[in-house]
């Protein structure tokens, strides 16, 4: 993924509030984190994985997968992250959400 494309990823995650379709992804982020610190550790997301998915992953796959969504490898997934890595592309073609991020980069940039 480009460093543009990341950039926008970010931003609409960050302005989460505006886009109705996050509110399910935003609920079941809080759900899993019942200490509420903003962080998922591995087993938690194991352990809640298992709970509402009929498919199991393989240990194997879910360490590949937790370790796809652990981008700055803390051993957790932050808000921020599971967002990223949950989020279907399709949300961002929707072009009243790209017109949102366009005009926040041409007022920074």
């Amino acid at each position: 993924m480009h460093f543009f494309q990341r950039a926008v990823f970010q931003f609409l995650v960050v302005n989460i509030d505006k886009i109705d379709e996050f509110t399910k992804l935003k609920n079941y982020f809080k759900t899993i984190d019942t200490a509420g610190t903003g962080e998922i550790q591995r087993e938690k997301l194991k352990t809640e994985m298992k709970k509402i998915s009929s498919y199991h992953l393989s240990d194997e796959e879910f360490d590949k997968l937790f370790d796809k969504m652990d981008r700055n490898k803390d051993n957790s997934i932050n808000y921020t992250e599971f967002l990223v890595s949950a989020i279907d592309l399709h949300i961002y073609k929707k072009e009243e959400y790209l017109k949102m991020a366009f005009d926040f980069f041409d007022n920074v940039l």
